[in-house]
């Protein structure tokens, strides 16, 4: 079983839903409790804070 099809099989399992992406979709800039984009993000920031509903998490 390919690496898709694992995944695939556990969303299936879990009810829950794949999303697959282009390889240069940001995102690490991308909140993932609002879905707001920070543009400026560099690689030196271990920490992803959000401006917009001040969520935090380690990258």
């Amino acid at each position: 079983m390919s690496f898709v099809g694992r995944r695939e099989y556990k969303c299936q399992l879990y009810d829950s839903k794949l999303i697959i992406v282009d390889r240069w979709f940001p995102s690490s800039k991308t909140c993932s409790r609002c879905g707001t984009v920070k543009e400026s993000l560099s690689l030196s920031e271990r920490v992803f804070r959000c401006e917009h509903c001040n969520f935090s998490c380690e990258r």
